[in-house]
């Protein structure tokens, strides 16, 4: 067995996934090497709950545990299994598991498992490490926006700075901005703003620089038509008063904050593609 200090770290688990999944998933880490801490620190190993009982059997506890050996005849074969393969992820004796799993019509074959293989304990890190990155920051948290040092000298009263800061604070969390993107999409709206607020520039001039702007949109995207799609939706992500300001000032006519919008958009897809996996 490989050595755990060999091991690749374990990403966090994602959220939205069942509690089926992560039991066996838990069960894959374990039997790869992984020891138990490390799968319970990931999120793959909760505290355990007893099977529902709807037979009013009473529920058999492994002698010297608190994990309850499944009981009950109203449950699915699948759920069975599940069940079966939870309790074993929690360490109890997979003989004692078997013995009650009969009851439901198991077989040692059912609860059988392959270990996972490099690649897909690979597969599984990526995965992990993606979700991750789309997540926005936790509950309680915020962004910690960063402010170029020449945009916060050019502001008149450092109250109206920190004001700007919460505003942008409370449209990203609206948006369920990842942490990931918080910062270059700050960065892409006050550069773009910055361009637009220069004094000679004439609605003329500012009309000329958003349509060569789309060009070079248009022109350095693999997919315009689609990633112009995910920039809308991005920007209808943001709360009403913030799209308004953006557009009054010209914050989000750039090609810049275009690709940045639309990351967010291509964000907000993914993770409700993963919801309830």
């Amino acid at each position: 067995m490989t050595s755990p200090e060999t091991l690749p770290p374990i990403a966090p688990v994602p959220q939205g996934i069942s509690d089926a999944t992560k039991a066996s998933a838990a069960a894959q880490y374990k039997a790869a090497g992984y020891p138990d801490d490390a799968i319970t620190a990931a999120g793959y190993i909760a505290a355990p709950a007893a099977p529902p009982v709807n037979n009013n059997t009473p529920v058999t506890l492994v002698p010297g545990s608190s994990v309850a050996v499944m009981t009950g005849n109203g449950i699915s074969h699948d759920q069975a299994v599940s069940a079966a393969k939870n309790l074993i992820s929690h360490g109890v004796d997979p003989a004692v598991v078997l013995e009650a799993a009969k009851a439901h019509g198991l077989t040692k074959a059912d609860l059988a498992y392959e270990p996972p293989s490099a690649e897909v304990l690979a597969a599984q890190q990526r995965e992990g490490e993606v979700a991750a990155a789309f997540e926005p920051p936790p509950e309680g948290e915020g962004y910690h926006l960063q402010y170029d040092s020449n945009f916060a000298q050019a502001s008149e009263d450092p109250a109206d700075l920190a004001a700007l800061n919460a505003d942008f604070e409370a449209a990203f969390k609206h948006a369920s901005v990842p942490t990931s993107l918080a910062q270059p999409l700050l960065d892409s709206f006050l550069q773009t703003g910055e361009i637009y607020a220069d004094e000679a520039m004439t609605p003329a001039a500012a009309e000329l620089r958003w349509r060569e702007e789309q060009a070079l949109f248009n022109k350095t995207s693999r997919d315009p038509a689609e990633d112009n799609r995910l920039a809308v939706k991005g920007f209808e992500a943001l709360p009403k008063a913030m799209q308004e300001m953006l557009a009054e000032t010209h914050a989000v006519h750039s090609a810049a904050a275009r690709f940045q919008l639309a990351a967010l958009g291509r964000a907000l897809e993914y993770r409700n593609s993963k919801k309830g996996k």
